[in-house]
């Protein structure tokens, strides 16, 4: 509609439903006519008549409330419609809700939007049905939502508002978790405790082992020590005299062919020019106590021992540290004496002599005995141009048969033996020399030196059976 000059009027466009209009259930011979502000629309079953003056718009959102609430498919108590939070068990497993647009002009048109917030990321559209089932949701606390439309498509913005809570398992609950993180701190330390106590039982037996170890150690340590030491006592003692302390004849053996051995070596630098023949002689002197029978028959064999006990102190006063002093037998000494001959020699068996025969021997009881010796002595090598001219073992009977001729000669003295100018045959030498001493000394095959002056005043038999058994 327009006129010249007019301003246009505002109109608004409404869809309009059948069912909101007057249906003219007439025939066609219906001859009224219709005012000027209603229209007649011919159909099937007649005339349907529009009436504008008659309509009424619906400017208000239909409200929306519950019908019904089903928690686990039983229907939660109350009225529906005032329901304002659900609360699910941790049983429940399934939320139904039905719901209704009160809009009831064409209510199958009414639509629908919902929201279970912490569930739907957004708004979901329903139309058609006004139900919705939740199942299996997780334990914690929702929102539901709901905003309706009616027929016209006004929305209802504000909806309702409806509060859900899903009750965890009594297993899974905060304080569950916080029983459980109690419970493995627990355990946790349990364990921590016993493995430091296992730590602990290992380490006390790691020490207490360790300590036996160290203490069976020390035990075998000590053991093995006291069997060095017996080893060494028993060793000590074959080659020890168990009266005197001296060295005995095993000692000798296992000695002087040390002694000789190196005598040898020596001999053999002799070309160098830095040693002497002097330097390197050994001495045998053998002693021999006079009348010793005589103090063991008057006296008794302890008064004995103490003389011999007596002589070793006299021996190792008047000898060198490096002598050797060997209890020979009986009442006999050996003393062997490294780098000494001649006059040194000679010097040494006078000491002997006269510190035995000075010395006042001491036997208990306040007695005293007094005693002399005779000594006779040879040097080995015996002939320093053939070292193996003699043995040193022959050379010990050289100085044995020297011995003898003191005796013989009235004791109380020493005399010596040594090579004369004139050589010897090898052959048959030490039988010679044994034999028929006198004769080599005429022939100047061998030389005697003695504390006795004079060789005519020596006796060169062996003393009579009754002299030789007095000493």
């Amino acid at each position: 509609m327009a006129g010249s000059g007019s301003a246009p009027t505002t109109a608004s466009v409404a869809w309009i439903r059948a069912a909101a209009s007057s249906r003219a259930t007439g025939s066609a011979t219906d001859s009224r006519r219709a005012s000027s502000t209603s229209g007649l629309f011919g159909g099937i079953n007649g005339f349907n008549a529009f009436m504008p003056d008659r309509l009424r718009q619906v400017t208000q959102p239909p409200a929306v409330v519950l019908t019904s609430v089903n928690v686990g498919h039983r229907p939660l108590g109350g009225p529906a419609d005032e329901v304002r939070r659900i609360s699910l068990g941790f049983r429940d497993k399934v939320l139904g809700l039905e719901f209704a647009a009160l809009d009831f002009a064409a209510p199958d048109r009414n639509r629908f939007a919902y929201k279970l917030e912490g569930f739907d990321p957004e708004w979901v559209p329903l139309s058609g049905r006004r139900s919705i089932t939740y199942t299996n949701l997780n334990p914690g606390p929702y929102t539901f939502r709901l905003r309706g439309a009616n027929s016209d498509g006004r929305w209802n913005e504000e909806g309702i508002s409806v509060g859900v809570d899903v009750a965890a398992a009594p297993w899974a609950t905060r304080w569950a978790f916080a029983g459980y993180s109690i419970l493995l701190a627990g355990c946790v330390m349990g364990m921590v405790r016993v493995q430091q106590r296992k730590f602990d039982r290992e380490v006390e037996y790691a020490r207490v082992l360790e300590f036996r170890v160290q203490e069976r150690t020390h035990e075998l340590s000590e053991r093995q020590q006291e069997l060095e030491r017996v080893n060494q006592e028993l060793a000590q003692a074959s080659i020890t005299d168990s009266l005197t302390g001296l060295a005995n004849r095993r000692f000798l053996t296992e000695y002087i062919e040390k002694e000789v051995a190196l005598l040898h070596r020596r001999y053999n630098r002799l070309a160098e020019g830095s040693l002497t023949p002097e330097m390197l002689d050994l001495a045998f002197l053998m002693i021999d106590l006079d009348r010793f029978k005589t103090i063991n028959d008057s006296a008794g064999h302890a008064s004995g021992d103490a003389v011999l006990r007596q002589v070793r102190d006299l021996l190792k006063a008047v000898s060198r540290n490096s002598d050797i002093i060997v209890r020979w037998g009986g009442d006999e000494f050996l003393l062997v004496a490294r780098d000494l001959s001649g006059d040194r020699l000679a010097e040494l068996a006078e000491r002997i002599r006269s510190h035995v025969a000075k010395h006042v021997f001491e036997i208990g009881e306040g007695r005293v005995v007094r005693t002399t010796c005779s000594v006779g002595f040879a040097g080995y090598p015996f002939f320093r141009e053939q070292l193996d001219a003699l043995s040193w073992e022959q050379v010990i009977s050289v100085a044995d048969r020297a011995l003898y001729v003191a005796k013989a000669s009235g004791r109380n003295a020493w005399v010596g033996f040594h090579p004369g100018i004139t050589a010897l045959p090898i052959q048959g030498l030490f039988s010679a020399i044994s034999h028929g001493t006198q004769q080599l000394v005429r022939d100047g095959t061998l030389r005697v030196s003695s504390s006795i002056a004079g060789a005519q005043a020596l006796v060169w038999e062996p003393p009579a059976v009754h002299d030789v058994v007095n000493g």
